[in-house]
């Protein structure tokens, strides 16, 4: 299936961005504040992924989706079995245990029960036999056997939610899938912290030896740069953020661009102070490459304090690298 037959759409918790046959389009949500109550996502989401999709002339094309960080989750883990005497199929057998440790522990952390969610897939990014690396666990024989599973879930609850949505524009989902499912293969399995920084929340992906080892996320994006011009200049979140892509750019005078700087300097440093925090529960040496993407990426106050600690690489188009690693998605999997 190639590009022109499927759309793409990033659904996050501040706009739409969709894809399709080369052309892409944002569109923002009609109000703010409101992400979490009951009627948002068919009244406020679905409205801008019409539009999106109207926008592209791509009604009824089948989609890629990826829903918002705080909806659809990522988790790496590990798992091992004892396989001396097992005659049944282990990579199942892992699976069905690594799902059950990973839903425990999503309960402990968020409260939701393990029967409320629902695995929309589990990715082998590592398997051994008695510490010696296999490609698969069939034919190989041994006493253990590891694995470092990557899985992508979501409560079903949300996840029905979104069903409805795509139900009622005639839209059929191909896929749901997560950034993380091939963030290395986009970059070609190199090695670097590559950052996500949406507008309520940063995703952080560690790739070391090619190969992606933590995911940690923390609810910190644009949307607070956002509310801080807000708050201090009096204008409307709609208007706070419109300024503040205005600045992003670079579209605005020295004298203008100094009294943003100082506004943001104290969001700013508390992103930063919450990214030290997560990447601090890392085990072993991080890489020193960073890779920010994603639409608040481009504030230079990002850049600044990151600066100050790694070294950094600016990507291009930030703002589309989640359309990208979807439609990678697809012709991986």
């Amino acid at each position: 299936m190639g590009d022109k037959d499927f759309l793409v759409l990033d659904i996050g918790t501040e706009a739409v961005k969709a894809g399709f046959s080369g052309k892409t389009v944002f569109r923002y949500y009609d109000r703010f504040g409101v992400f979490d109550s009951r009627d948002f996502e068919r009244d406020v989401v679905g409205k801008a992924l019409f539009g999106a999709i109207k926008d592209l002339k791509a009604e009824r094309k089948p989609s890629l989706l990826a829903l918002p960080p705080n909806v659809l989750r990522a988790r790496i883990s590990s798992y091992s079995l004892e396989i001396k005497n097992f005659r049944g199929d282990i990579e199942r057998e892992i699976l069905k245990h690594n799902q059950k440790e990973v839903s425990k522990a999503f309960f402990r952390e968020s409260g939701i029960l393990p029967q409320e969610l629902e695995f929309l897939g589990q990715l082998f990014l590592e398997q051994k036999i008695d510490g010696y690396r296999v490609p698969f666990f069939k034919g190989y024989e041994g006493r253990k056997a590891e694995a470092v599973i990557l899985s992508v879930f979501s409560a079903k609850e949300d996840l029905n939610k979104y069903r409805t949505i795509f139900r009622k524009l005639g839209v059929k989902i191909l896929k749901i899938v997560h950034p993380a499912q091939s963030l290395t293969a986009v970059f070609d399995k190199r090695d670097g912290v590559f950052l996500d920084v949406g507008g309520e929340l940063t995703q952080i992906f560690v790739v070391k030896g090619g190969e992606l080892q933590e995911i940690f996320d923390f609810p910190m994006g644009g949307r607070d740069f956002s509310k801080a011009l807000s708050e201090t200049l009096g204008l409307s979140e709609e208007r706070a953020r419109i300024l503040k892509e205005r600045y992003s750019l670079g579209a605005m005078e020295e004298s203008s661009r100094t009294k943003m700087n100082e506004i943001f300097a104290d969001v700013a440093q508390e992103w930063y102070d919450n990214l030290r925090s997560k990447l601090s529960n890392f085990k072993g040496l991080l890489p020193q490459k960073f890779f920010p993407f994603g639409g608040a990426s481009q504030l230079p106050e990002i850049s600044e304090v990151l600066e100050e600690e790694y070294s950094l690489e600016i990507l291009k188009n930030p703002q589309e690298i989640n359309l990208i690693l979807l439609s990678n998605a697809q012709k991986e999997h």
